[in-house]
């Protein structure tokens, strides 16, 4: 039980980079705090037993750099596909739903490259959430799987926005 709390109170900051990344239309600032988050994310999974995610994230927070630094090309993509798949399940301690971060992680990537607009990019990352949500509940962090949850609901609201200001400018 002292392990929930512990993993849920490191979890609710990662939660508050989650929110902030989810509010900017700014595709740096949301990478930024992406990095933040899967950095006090890698705590929490530690304390979960979370390895896939522990991984992933780690993973995820080089990818996020090479991003913000124009520097993401197709071959970082490959790259760090292979390594999240291979990394991710390897390491993967909590069956069929550890490989969600996995696979979560792994389409962010490929999304990432593929996609800069912030429209798209606000879409993967409604993917992420729902394939992290799920796997935050099963493993009982219950603060990110709420703030998951909150910002998948903030990310469809701003895709509204973005939307109708696409709409009103055509």
């Amino acid at each position: 039980m002292h392990q929930i709390i512990v993993g849920n109170v490191i979890s609710f900051a990662a939660a508050v980079m989650l929110f902030l990344g989810c509010c900017t239309t700014d595709t740096r600032k949301i990478y930024g705090y992406q990095i933040a988050e899967n950095g006090i994310l890698c705590l929490s999974s530690l304390v979960f037993g979370s390895y896939s995610g522990l991984v992933t994230l780690s993973l995820a927070i080089f990818r996020n750099v090479l991003l913000m630094k124009d520097q993401y090309t197709r071959n970082w993509m490959i790259g760090l596909s292979i390594l999240i798949t291979a990394g991710g399940v390897l390491v993967n301690t909590k069956g069929i739903v550890g490989l969600f971060p996995v696979l979560a992680t792994l389409i962010w990537t490929i999304a990432n490259y593929y996609f800069r607009d912030v429209f798209y990019v606000k879409i993967f990352l409604l993917i992420n959430i729902a394939l992290w949500t799920i796997y935050f509940f099963v493993i009982w962090d219950f603060s990110s799987g709420i703030a998951q949850v909150v910002m998948g609901m903030i990310c469809v609201i701003s895709l509204y926005r973005i939307s109708a200001r696409r709409v009103s400018h055509t």
